[in-house]
């Protein structure tokens, strides 16, 4: 059933996306002069039954978004052209266990996209092509537990996760060259569930 799981604002800010979860599609909304919203079912997103998405990004040139999913875990890159997505590709999470991704986020350079996975304690990195197509460049340990989400500072030079049941933010150091994270430190915060600046 539908589970309103994220909304985003498109650059413009007059239309935005929510991603349910529960129909496995972003649906588009016209948002008008005193903020109501219309639904705009030509500029949905429907995914294949069971991926479940999550969270969503837009990549810093405003050319593509990149939609985790949570329930069949993955990443779908999409082409964006002001008001219409267009898938370009989905790629799996390769994990032994059942996994949750939770928060996805491009590096401000536009070179480089991160995703938190839980249960794994994990954040994953990709490199990000002229295509938008995605190259995995390492995993890391979240430095704590289940990291419910995540957030690059505006400079791009590091990454703060929310480890949520770890009581924790830890904090690394990005390498805008090689995309790797370093670990840092960490800061004590009780059940973090969401960073913003």
């Amino acid at each position: 059933r539908s589970h309103a799981h994220c909304a985003l604002f498109m650059p413009d800010s007059q239309k935005l996306f929510v991603a349910d979860l529960g129909l496995d599609r972003l649906v588009a909304y016209a948002v008008g002069a005193a903020g109501e919203l219309t639904a705009t079912p030509a500029h949905d997103v429907t995914f294949e039954a069971g991926r479940g998405p999550r969270h969503m990004a837009f990549h810093p040139d405003q050319r593509a978004l990149f939609v985790a999913h949570e329930l069949r875990p993955g990443i779908t890159s999409l082409a964006f052209n002001g008001t219409t997505a267009e898938p370009i590709e989905t790629i799996d999470l390769d994990y032994p266990e059942q996994v949750y991704p939770s928060a996805i986020l491009p590096s401000p350079d536009g070179r480089h996209l991160y995703i938190a996975v839980r249960v794994a304690g994990e954040i994953a990195g990709f490199a990000i092509g002229d295509d938008f197509r995605l190259t995995p460049i390492g995993r890391w340990s979240c430095g704590g537990n289940w990291p419910r989400d995540a957030r690059l500072s505006p400079s791009g030079r590091h990454l703060l996760v929310a480890n949520q049941d770890a009581g924790a933010i830890t904090i690394f150091r990005r390498d805008a060259t090689s995309g790797a994270l370093t670990l840092e430190s960490a800061a004590a915060c009780a059940n973090p569930t969401c960073t913003r600046r």
